[in-house]
């Protein structure tokens, strides 16, 4: 069974992904680094920045409440419902 894939657009990090992207119906987990505000910030606006290529709905889990909806919307990740 071949998945449907969403594909970067930057062909050597697409190159190194199964089936040349990100998996499309799984479940992905993006994560920042040892400096949480800092590191965690980028990590979000880096998913909201692919999640809003996506088609469908979004899941986002998270440990705290620190989204900030203007950021995720600046990266084309509208907030609905």
């Amino acid at each position: 069974m071949t998945r449907a894939v969403l594909p970067f657009g930057i062909a050597p990090l697409d190159a190194r992904l199964p089936g040349g992207g990100l998996a499309l119906g799984a479940l992905h987990e993006v994560a920042g680094g040892a400096d949480e505000a800092l590191h965690g910030a980028a990590a979000a606006r880096f998913a909201a920045g692919i999640l809003a290529r996506a088609q469908g709905e979004v899941l986002w889990c998270r440990r705290q409440a620190d989204l900030f909806a203007p950021s995720l919307a600046q990266a084309g990740l509208p907030r609905s419902g």
